[in-house]
């Protein structure tokens, strides 16, 4: 099933954005053409070297124009950069890992999942390097399967980004055993809707208590009546935390 972003912009008109190009990285791919550079760029509209960074990932079976749908409504003083998948869908769309539910279990390929982290940690270099910016904070946040993706780079990789942002999305079964021994992990925000029939809400509720029992600093939203979307309350939150994590 597609995941798609539905998101009410009460916001419209309250906020200035500039965006950038579309840009493919002519650089030489080191995972020989497993994942794609492709992109586009909402800046920040002050300081944008030292501006803090939020990366976006999109749902399966969507690109990156999802995200910047969402990052037209965000905090005015991050440069967002909402990255596509590198694996293709159908109808010109696309997906992080691949997946099969056939057999009643979900199985998610794990070269797939870490060629895409890979990607993140190498993306963010390319992204700070190409455009000589040494961000205050990094976010990576995502909706669905990029809410998963997002939370795993930040909790196997704490080192990569400062928060994240998972976005009706659920923990993978090896973090849910993991032993959580790094002195700092990103702080976490999530959120769901109660009302979720592809990633049903009690897979928030697992990963919230997961994060409680570990330490790990984390923020959790819940909206009774949203299915698998993002709602003007949520996004609301989401604006909110972003831009208290900023100062």
């Amino acid at each position: 099933m597609r995941s798609s972003v539905i998101i009410l912009f009460l916001f419209a008109g309250l906020f200035s954005c500039r965006f950038g190009e579309r840009v493919k990285n002519p650089k030489t791919d080191p995972t020989n053409g497993i994942f794609s550079h492709t992109y586009k760029v909402k800046w920040a509209e002050n300081n944008r070297n030292t501006a803090p960074l939020l990366l976006l990932l999109h749902g399966r079976g969507s690109d990156e124009n999802d995200m910047m749908r969402m990052a037209k409504g965000l905090p005015f003083n991050y440069n967002v950069f909402a990255l596509r998948a590198p694996l293709e869908h159908s109808n010109g769309k696309f997906t992080w890992y691949k997946m099969d539910m056939s057999k009643g279990v979900t199985y998610r390929d794990e070269n797939d999942i870490n060629n895409a982290m890979a990607m993140l940690m190498m993306s963010l270099d390319y992204f700070k390097s190409e455009y000589k910016l040494q961000p205050s904070k990094v976010v990576i946040g995502g909706f669905s399967q990029g809410a998963i993706l997002s939370l795993n780079a930040g909790l196997k990789m704490p080192e990569l980004c400062d928060g994240v942002l998972m976005l009706s999305g659920l923990m993978l079964d090896d973090l849910k055993t993991m032993s959580f021994k790094q002195k700092e992990y990103p702080m976490i925000f999530i959120s769901h809707g109660e009302e979720d029939r592809v990633i049903p809400f009690r897979h928030a509720e697992e990963c919230a208590a997961v994060l409680r029992q570990a330490g790990i600093t984390h923020t959790f939203r819940n909206y009774e009546g949203m299915a698998h979307s993002i709602n003007a309350s949520n996004f609301k939150d989401v604006y909110d935390w972003l831009k208290a994590f900023s100062m």
